[in-house]
């Protein structure tokens, strides 16, 4: 399955999280990207891939091969 995200700067989490985004991290061996995706579109690839089969990331038209490494739950 196929998820988009875009590139975000590392102070902007509460905000995306008011606006229904998922800030998230993509590790890499050369660098680790702060993205963002958005949060429904997360919940439904994560519900049917887990993290254990790979998913599609789209970063900015850069596609990507990722797993899901941790899920952090924050109810404020």
């Amino acid at each position: 399955m196929d998820l988009t995200a875009t590139k975000r700067s590392p102070g902007e989490a509460i905000k995306l999280r008011q606006s229904g985004y998922l800030p998230a991290i993509a590790y890499n061996k050369e660098q680790n990207i702060p993205v963002s995706v958005e949060l429904r579109s997360f919940d439904k690839v994560f519900r049917s891939q887990g993290t254990s089969r790979v998913i599609d990331l789209d970063i900015e038209g850069q596609k990507e091969e990722v797993l899901v490494k941790a899920v952090h739950m924050n109810k404020r």
